[in-house]
C-alpha cells in the first residue's frame, strides 16, 4: 500500500447543516470520483491525486480529519490514471475500485483490490486491443462484484461492457446490443434483493436513448425504452425486485432536463423529479436506502454563468433540494451514497473538489 502526503485535512462543520447536507473542508490533492462508507467518519473515496499538467494518479483518501490518509493502489503502466467508483459487499469484504489508465494512445480498463493487508492487486485490462475503461462498480454478499464500462473499436464505436470480479481473476462479457447501435454503460446496481441491473446510454442513427438491462439465469436481457429518445442513463439503484431508481438527462431542442426513472417490477417508467428550476440540470448519481432517494447532479446558474452542483433527498413524497450553495464551487456531484441511518456522502468535481455529508437539517 502506497501513502501520498496530505496536502490538507478534512474537517467536518457540525453547525452548518443546510437543506440536508454540510460540508467539509474541500481536500486539493485528490479529484473525488465515488465514495462508500461503513462508518460515519470513515468514508472511502475514490478518484486522482493531481500531478499537473491535467494528469492524475489513481488514489483513495480514506476517513476525516487529521488522521486521513490518501493511499495510492499499485498504479497501471501510463502517463495517467484515475478511479471512477468504489464499492464493498460489507464492512468485512475486499473493496474494490474500478476506472481508467490512459496513454497518449490508448486508454486500458484499471481495477484495484484493497483487503486487510492493503492494495495489494491491480490490473490494467485491454482485451483484444479495444480501447476500455471502467466507469463504476457495486457488490452484495448473494452477488459479488460487478464492474461496468464500455469497450471502444474504432473511434465512435463503443460496446456495453460488464466483468465479473473475484479474488482469483474476472470474467468478462459483452452486453446485448443490435447491430449498428453503440452504447456505453455509466452505472451498475449490485443488490441481493434486487438483483444486478445496468443502465447508460445507446446511440442509432444519430439518436440517443437509454440503456437498461438485468442479469438472470446466466445472462443479460434488455428492457425497452421506447419513448425516451433523447435521453441518456448516468446511474442506477435497484434496492429490491419491485423498486428501482435511474437517473440522466434528457435533450429538448436546446435544453437539458433531469430524467428520473422508476422501476415497479414490471416496467420502468418517467416519474417526476426534484424542481431544479427552468434551466439546464443534469442528474448523474442516485442512492437508495430505507424508502429515501438521494441524487446528485449539476444545474446551470444563471445569475453566476456556470453550472454547479446540485443534490436531493426525496423522503416521504416529498423533495429536499439543495440547488449549487455558494460554497460548493463549479462542477458536477459524481457519486452519493446514503444509509438507513441517516448518514450519507455526497462527492464531485467543483473545483477542487468537493466533499459533504448528509445530516438532519
Amino acid at each position: 500500500m502506497g501513502v501520498l502526503p496530505s496536502a490538507a485535512t478534512v474537517a467536518q462543520d457540525e453547525g452548518s447543516c443546510d437543506r440536508g447536507w454540510y460540508q467539509v473542508d474541500r481536500r486539493e490533492d485528490i479529484a473525488p470520483e465515488g465514495v462508500i462508507a461503513f462508518e460515519p467518519d470513515e468514508p472511502w473515496i475514490a478518484g486522482g491525486a493531481m500531478l499537473g499538467g491535467g494528469r492524475r494518479a489513481a488514489a483513495v483518501l480514506h476517513g476525516l480529519g487529521e488522521d486521513a490518509v490518501l493511499e495510492q493502489p499499485p498504479l497501471p503502466g501510463t502517463r495517467d490514471s484515475g478511479l471512477m467508483a468504489i464499492a464493498s459487499a460489507g464492512p468485512d469484504e475486499p473493496i474494490w475500485a474500478v476506472g481508467f489508465g490512459r496513454e497518449t494512445d490508448f486508454v486500458a480498463a484499471y481495477v484495484a483490490r484493497r483487503d486487510e493487508n492493503g492494495w495489494g492487486r491491480s490490473e490494467t485490462i485491454r482485451p483484444d486491443g479495444f480501447n476500455a475503461a471502467l466507469t463504476d462498480v457495486d457488490a452484495s454478499p448473494g452477488h459479488g462484484v460487478w464492474a461496468v464500462g464500455f469497450l471502444q473499436g474504432a473511434p465512435g464505436h463503443q460496446r456495453p461492457w460488464a466483468l465479473e470480479l473475484t479474488e482469483d481473476g474476472r470474467f468478462g462479457s459483452r452486453l446485448p446490443i443490435a447491430d449498428g447501435v453503440d452504447a456505453t454503460l455509466a452505472g451498475i446496481s449490485v443488490h441481493d434483493d434486487g438483483g444486478i441491473w445496468v443502465a447508460g446510454t445507446m446511440h442509432e442513427g444519430g439518436r440517443m436513448r437509454p440503456y437498461l438491462a438485468a442479469r438472470g439465469d446466466g445472462r443479460w436481457s434488455r428492457y425497452d425504452t421506447a419513448g425516451l429518445e433523447g435521453s441518456a442513463l448516468a446511474d442506477i439503484d435497484v434496492p429490491t425486485a419491485d423498486d428501482g431508481w435511474a437517473v440522466g438527462h434528457r435533450l429538448e431542442g436546446t435544453t437539458i432536463h433531469p430524467l428520473l426513472l422508476r422501476w415497479d417490477g414490471t416496467a420502468w417508467s418517467e416519474t417526476p423529479g426534484p424542481d431544479v428550476g427552468d434551466v439546464p440540470a443534469l442528474l448523474t448519481s442516485v442512492s437508495v436506502s430505507d424508502g429515501v432517494v438521494t441524487v446528485g447532479g449539476t444545474r446551470w446558474d444563471t445569475s453566476r454563468g456556470r453550472y454547479t452542483p446540485l443534490a436531493a433527498r426525496l423522503a416521504d413524497g416529498d423533495w429536499t433540494v439543495s440547488l449549487g450553495r455558494r460554497g460548493w464551487g463549479m462542477g458536477t456531484v459524481t457519486d452519493v451514497v446514503a444509509d438507513p441511518g441517516g448518514e450519507g456522502w455526497l462527492v464531485a468535481r467543483a473545483d477542487e473538489g468537493l466533499i459533504a455529508r448528509i445530516c438532519e437539517a
